[in-house]
């Protein structure tokens, strides 16, 4: 099996047994998170502000678009995921903590800001109840996308482009 491959059956695992955790959440959709269906009120492009970072933590934000017609993306989360090294070897495994993982939802516009976050690397996952996607590096799609975190900084990440949500 290829690299990415085990990383991904690793990352699904990892999905599961914390879905199965007594300390996960009771339900896909926590009442302190926005509700992912477009009927719900979702905040307006204009009234997104980017917060200006504090000294010991990073802001990293972007606007992210499906380019197929299957589905909104508006309302959904995503998080950035703990890269764990593994030894001997640049891979890595990545995992995501419902609770503890920096979070943020996709708005009208397609803009995400995640906001305090620790500085370091991350990977970017878009977090479906049935699939959650990492989001591949736009510029080599066989590799996923590795985010960094400054402190006082704003990362900027563009635009970036999933194929499908299903």
């Amino acid at each position: 099996m290829t690299k990415y491959v085990v990383i991904s059956i690793v990352f699904l695992v990892l999905i599961l047994i914390d879905a199965c955790s007594p300390t996960s959440f009771p339900s896909y959709y926590p009442s302190n998170l926005l509700s992912p269906y477009p009927s719900i009120y979702i905040e307006t492009p204009s009234s997104i502000i980017v917060p200006t970072p504090s000294s010991g933590t990073g802001v990293i934000t972007g606007h992210i678009v499906n380019t197929t017609s299957s589905g909104s993306l508006v309302g959904l989360t995503l998080y950035l995921a703990n890269l764990l090294p593994l030894t001997p070897g640049p891979e890595y495994l990545i995992t995501v903590n419902l609770e503890h993982s920096p979070k943020a939802v996709v708005h009208a516009d397609g803009r995400f800001i995640f906001s305090d976050v620790v500085p370091g690397r991350y990977a970017l996952v878009l977090w479906l109840p049935h699939d959650s996607r990492l989001i591949m590096a736009p510029n080599n799609p066989e590799f996923t996308l590795i985010v960094t975190a400054i402190a006082g900084e704003v990362t900027d990440l563009g635009t970036l482009k999933i194929s499908s949500l299903h």
